[in-house]
């Protein structure tokens, strides 16, 4: 009666493997990270978020932004800025030698007149950004020429020249 029992079992099993290898899964994968071509470029930005990093342990202010002057290969994707703000889990916290607080001073032209600064200061303001290709993933190793992508390396307020 084992015996028996365990061939039901493993049929039924048999059964349900078949039956998920037959259904049409889908699996979400994170939205495409853009590929520009590198070099030197004036962008906007157009959304500023904060928000708890789970992988990096700390909060990230993140600055998408899109270039004006870009005439590069087409892209898809969020070109994106990531600055630190602390490792606190209670909230987010620029210290005096943060990127995100020196970027911060030199939109503004002085030093913060309060403990706090909204992330709209950031948004619909332009920016000299230089652009540079992923080429390795986080052990170092080379990636696939398919699987490499952009991050903004520098931002900085753009001035215009006269």
């Amino acid at each position: 009666m084992n015996g028996q029992s365990e061939d039901n079992t493993g049929a039924e099993t048999r059964q349900q493997h078949e039956h998920s290898r037959s259904r049409k899964t889908t699996i979400t994968v994170s939205a495409p990270y853009p590929r520009l071509d590198p070099g030197n470029y004036v962008a906007t930005c157009t959304e500023a978020t904060v928000a708890w990093a789970n992988q990096w342990q700390k909060w990230m202010c993140r600055l998408v932004l899109n270039p004006m002057d870009y005439q590069g290969a087409a892209y898809s994707g969020k070109l994106c800025k990531f600055l630190s703000l602390g490792t606190d889990r209670k909230g987010p916290h620029a210290g005096p030698n943060s990127d995100f607080r020196k970027l911060w001073v030199e939109l503004n032209g002085d030093q913060p007149t309060a403990t706090e600064v909204t992330l709209q200061d950031f948004v619909g303001r332009l920016y000299q950004i230089t652009v540079v290709t992923v080429i390795t993933d986080r052990k170092g190793q080379p990636r696939s020429p398919a699987d490499c992508y952009s991050i903004v390396r520098e931002i900085r307020p753009y001035r215009r020249t006269q």
